[in-house]
């Protein structure tokens, strides 16, 4: 099986090809619609993935070229967008899509609407009417910022350890220092490989990450070591950390972390959510 890709985040690229390579699909990309299209008419693939919003021509249009051209009219789309309006939900149906997923998404889901996508290919089936995965852009257990100061510190036994992530020196400084205040013992790594080797020699419960992290963004090392945690059957908490809002962007939530902490980081406030965490990975089952 083929699949084409079309967004113009690079990062939600990069996670997506993997994860279908990994899965022995065929995974090309494109960055925008122009060259989206171009490569469908190319090389027609079995079904493609595609974001509404992209510079040079919009998933819209290039739906709309694909239905109107002989060669593609039938190859099944899966929409996948930022955007929940009723107008642009409907305007992809009564082009002819087999389905629809609304960013932020986890990457399990999407993947589960791409089997089940797959499934009606394989029956013949190529335009549907489209179901909606609409994610709250922020998850229930966000602590509001204002009450940031109010967090108490969360009690925490002496011998827990934690793998920070981190590329800037004054940043691994005072992360380090004040989360050993809170109670952590605190490992630091500035690169993927030192992180990837250190995961694989020790069990750490809690990993925070930067999400720019030299030779590889933290995004991508998050997706992998949650690969490592599923051929190990492991559990952990990861918690990524970067200059972008969190209701802004997908990557954190389909690369496999449990949250994103904007910076600068609130210590108090990056505590608090730790410890919210720290309850739900008590319960969370391994996958």
């Amino acid at each position: 099986m083929k699949v084409l890709i079309a967004d113009d985040d690079e990062v939600i690229l990069d996670l997506l090809k993997l994860e279908l390579r990994q899965q022995g699909i065929e995974a090309i990309t494109a960055s925008n619609g122009q060259e989206a299209w171009e490569l469908i008419m190319k090389s027609p693939p079995d079904l493609v993935i595609l974001d509404i919003e992209m510079p040079e021509m919009n998933g819209l249009e290039v739906l709309k070229n694909m239905r109107t051209t002989e060669k593609t009219k039938n190859i099944p789309v899966l929409m996948l967008t930022a955007r929940k309006k009723k107008k642009d939900i409907a305007r992809s149906m009564s082009l002819g899509i087999i389905d629809y997923v609304a960013k932020p998404f986890d990457l399990a889901g999407l993947m589960n609407r791409l089997q089940e996508a797959n499934k009606k290919v394989t029956q013949g089936i190529s335009h549907i009417p489209a179901k909606i995965i609409l994610i709250d852009d922020e998850p229930e257990e966000k602590v509001p910022e204002e009450l940031e100061d109010k967090i108490p510190a969360p009690k925490i036994k002496p011998e827990t350890r934690l793998l920070v992530v981190e590329s800037l020196a004054i940043n691994q400084q005072f992360v380090k220092l004040s989360l050993e205040e809170h109670g952590y013992i605190v490992d630091m790594a500035e690169k993927e490989n030192d992180a990837l080797n250190m995961v694989r020699r020790n069990h750490y419960p809690i990993i925070l990450i930067d999400s720019e992290v030299p030779l590889l963004n933290g995004y991508l090392l998050c997706h992998k070591i949650r690969q490592i945690d599923k051929e190990n059957g492991v559990s952990r908490l990861i918690i990524g950390m970067g200059l972008e809002r969190m209701e802004e962007s997908s990557r954190w939530l389909i690369s496999g972390m449990d949250y994103y902490v904007p910076k600068p980081v609130h210590i108090k406030y990056l505590t608090g959510i730790i410890r919210q965490q720290e309850e739900k990975l008590k319960e969370r089952k391994i996958p």
